[in-house]
């Protein structure tokens, strides 16, 4: 059995790989702020936490001695944020930063969690890890994590070897954070709670479940070949397509309206000036409503061949969703 290093081990994602590499017989070492929001992981004798921050480099030093392996998911993933530079800090020279402290311990092997985000939407084909962007990134979220794949993939000579995983629109059961918005909303549309679909409702994303991102880790920890990029996918869904499954397995949720574009930007410059007054996180901001007037039609053929990675039925995946959101959410 190994020993890893993980970060953002209190998150959506962190929480249920953690978790998952527990079940398997590994240990875990970890950085955390909040112990409190470890769940079920806290007092776990598996998981050997260090209360501090991962910009501590001493600390960082010190929880990853002994380990063998690195999954860094640790992230500032915010529709917006009051200091943008902390964007550059936590994604940019944090990663850095453990990277650096990895291969000068001799760790073998570091997955990052990136985001599709990065490759754009697809405006000239379907997106896979060799897509070429042609658009401005929407977001500082978006450009930091951008900055950080290829400052990392940029050191040929490093010993450590990096694979950089990207999962699309995550949901599925899990920590309260923003990085399970899709769940919010899936829960907010069966309880009636939202009517709206993003313009014509045409525009297509790529829906990924939480367990096999989470799979898709572990096999890229596994398989991955230093130096590449895979991006963690399901199915490909409009919005329209996207409300009337969720409809059509909860048996609830009323009838949905299409909300202009503009807006929906008109309502996020409301909400950029009051939280800029404030603040108040907005619910979302011009450049992330800017998003929806694109397609984000994604490839998983490279992790199906390379990693051997195999999605969840997404209407199975869609179920066991809205199960756990009418049992509690436990």
């Amino acid at each position: 059995m190994a020993k890893f290093f993980i970060t953002g081990i209190t998150g959506y994602i962190g929480n249920k790989l953690a978790q998952e590499l527990i079940s398997k017989g590994h240990s875990l070492s970890a950085i955390v702020r909040n112990p409190e929001r470890l769940g079920d992981l806290k007092n776990n004798p598996a998981v050997n936490v260090f209360l501090g921050s991962l910009q501590d480099e001493s600390l960082i030093e010190k929880a990853m001695h002994g380990c063998e392996f690195v999954f860094h998911l640790a992230a500032h993933a915010t529709v917006w944020s009051k200091d943008n530079e902390e964007f550059d800090r936590i994604n940019v020279k944090v990663p850095l930063l453990i990277a650096q402290t990895a291969t000068r311990l001799g760790l073998k092997r570091m997955v990052l969690t990136g985001t599709a985000g990065v490759y754009g939407p697809s405006t000239h084909g379907v997106v896979t890890e060799s897509y070429k962007r042609e658009i401005p990134f929407f977001n500082e979220y978006e450009k930091s994590k951008s900055k950080c794949e290829d400052l990392l993939l940029s050191h040929k000579d490093n010993l450590l070897e990096i694979v950089i995983v990207s999962p699309t629109r995550v949901y599925g059961p899990g920590n309260e954070s923003e990085s399970n918005a899709v769940s919010k909303l899936i829960k907010m549309y069966i309880q009636n709670n939202w009517r709206i679909i993003p313009g014509k409702g045409d525009k297509v994303g790529n829906y990924v479940y939480v367990d096999d991102v989470v799979q898709g880790h572990i096999l890229a920890m596994k398989n991955g070949k230093s130096g590449e990029k895979y991006i963690l996918g399901g199915e490909n869904l409009s919005y329209f397509s996207f409300f009337n499954l969720l409809k059509s397995i909860s048996g609830s949720g009323k009838e949905t309206f299409e909300l202009p574009l503009w807006v929906m930007l008109f309502l996020g410059w409301i909400q950029l000036i009051w939280a800029e007054l404030t603040g108040k996180k907005p619910l979302f901001t011009p450049p992330w409503v800017k998003r929806y007037m694109y397609n984000w039609e994604i490839s998983i053929e490279k992790a199906r061949k390379e990693l051997q990675y195999s999605p969840t039925d997404y209407k199975l995946a869609f179920g066991k969703t809205i199960d756990w959101i009418n049992n509690g959410r436990k």
